[in-house]
């Protein structure tokens, strides 16, 4: 599996921790950087927060699969060194609980368990914090890439009015390449159920369009699709795209029109690789472009 990780991952050593037991209590104490950690059903939601004097908008940036246990604990705050780009917003970096599961997972795709789908309450602790800072949630941004772009696709359609820039997201479980990643996932978060007992007891959780479809909502997208990453180009930008048409003319009728740009690169890693994230500079600029165009 390819991680995808910007460096340092794990996030600052010295910032204010800030802890929340439930959503009604979740506060935030103003301009600064904090670690915040919100307790919901019993699990712990961590998250890198930092707050400007001024906010325009709440940018998010999801987690992508991480490459090893055993070089930094959880957790883990991927791009958090990119919050210096964004200075007019209220950043925000998700930790994956799923993988508190597990130690041995690299990815959870914020799937929980079989009575919880933490993707669901990690949309709604962003929800959250955009309300407390009297932030529009039409200005509610959820950028990510592989799995962090499958969960800002989720999280923005949980969020009505929010936009998603997904970088070589997956957008089916069910057709993502790597078994021993959706084994993991089967075996530490539906019980060791097969892939096809779980894609029929819970076909939204595994299929970013089929929650589209439960939740009635498209947000606004940003794909960002590298061309050397022909997996992914066959096995989820094309069957996205080609399903994404009638949902779209859905939320037309429903006079909330929802766009969708597609932008693509060419990137490969040293071994020849294409599932691999644009440079910081072309996903700083397409993230920017998203705000500006969706705001």
């Amino acid at each position: 599996m390819t991680a995808i990780v910007s460096k340092p991952a794990a996030g600052p050593t010295e910032v204010e921790r800030v802890e929340c037991h439930g959503l009604d209590n979740m506060r935030l104490p103003g301009p600064g950087t904090y670690q915040v950690q919100v307790v919901v059903r019993d699990v712990s939601f961590d998250l890198l927060v930092r707050v400007p004097a001024a906010p325009k908008n709440v940018l998010v940036f999801g987690q992508s699969a991480i490459s090893s246990r055993s070089v930094l604990p959880l957790p883990i705050f991927h791009r958090w060194t990119w919050f210096v780009d964004f200075p007019d917003s209220i950043c925000v970096a998700l930790n994956d609980p799923t993988l508190y599961l597990d130690e041995a997972m690299l990815g959870g795709w914020f799937q929980g368990t079989r009575d919880h789908f933490y993707m669901e309450d990690g949309a709604l602790i962003v929800a959250k914090i955009a309300d407390e800072m009297e932030i529009d949630r039409s200005k509610i941004f959820f950028y990510g890439s592989s799995a962090g772009g499958f969960s800002a696709l989720m999280m923005a359609a949980r969020i009505e009015g929010a936009s998603a820039i997904a970088e070589i997201p997956q957008t089916d479980m069910e057709r993502y390449h790597v078994k021993s990643a959706v084994n993991a996932l089967l075996k530490n978060c539906y019980g060791g159920s097969t892939l096809q007992e779980v894609a029929s007891s819970y076909p939204e959780r595994l299929s970013v369009l089929r929650y589209f479809e439960k939740v009635q909502r498209v947000p606004n997208i940003m794909y960002l699709q590298n061309l050397a990453d022909t997996t992914h180009l066959e096995h989820h930008f094309f069957p996205f795209v080609a399903g994404i048409e009638k949902l779209l003319d859905m939320q037309k009728a429903k006079e909330k029109e929802a766009r969708m740009h597609a932008e693509f690169y060419v990137a490969r890693t040293e071994k020849g690789d294409g599932h691999v994230a644009a440079p910081r500079n072309i996903s700083v600029r397409t993230i920017r472009a998203a705000i500006c165009e969706f705001s």
